[in-house]
């Protein structure tokens, strides 16, 4: 019994290990396909490189502070506005993600603090909507498809939602990265 909780333990932690160094990969190649995209390029030219993880390993710490002060931006009116409950917080966080992440790209800085992006809420209201209609789309039926997949395929459903999620985060950064080019190109 002593041999088999140090067994799980050595491939739990190896486990852990890879997934996160998977995580930090796909954050360091979101970075660089919303980059090039904020840059107007179609195609993305150079992704990272998969053994100079001292380059990208940060990409996953930086995704994480942007999902977290999200979730603390959301989380403060739905404790203040409606009883507070999981849904209204999840979604405002999903709405609010890409103000704080274009907010920091554009600052440079680990804090949302651009005027530019928040003057292109007032300026180009429209630009905004559509992105959060295609935004919000996309995240819906990427959830749907995996809500199905965890019900169909129970124990498999893995091997379904790892592409999805994969595909989920490259789409938005590709999305993001056009409405950064849109609100830059407006304001030429």
């Amino acid at each position: 019994v002593q041999v088999g909780f140090v067994g799980v333990r050595t491939i739990g932690l190896a486990a852990a290990i890879a997934t996160i160094m998977a995580l930090a990969y796909a954050a360091a190649c979101c970075q660089t396909a919303f980059q090039e995209t904020a840059e107007g390029n179609a195609d993305v030219q150079e992704w990272p490189a998969v053994l100079d993880w001292k380059d990208w390993s940060w990409g996953l710490v930086f995704m994480i502070v942007m999902w977290f002060q999200s979730a603390f931006y959301a989380f403060i009116p739905t404790v203040w506005l409606v009883r507070w409950t999981v849904l209204p917080t999840i979604l405002l966080t999903l709405a609010v993600f890409p103000l704080v992440f274009l907010a920091s790209s554009e600052a440079g800085s680990w804090y949302p603090s651009s005027p530019v992006i928040f003057r292109s809420l007032r300026d180009r209201p429209i630009l905004w909507f559509l992105f959060y209609v295609e935004y919000f789309a996309v995240i819906g039926l990427i959830s749907v498809l995996m809500l199905a997949a965890m019900i169909l395929l129970v124990w498999w459903s893995f091997l379904v939602i790892a592409p999805l999620l994969a595909a989920l985060m490259l789409i938005e950064s590709r999305m993001l990265g056009r409405l950064a080019w849109c609100i830059g190109k407006g304001l030429r």
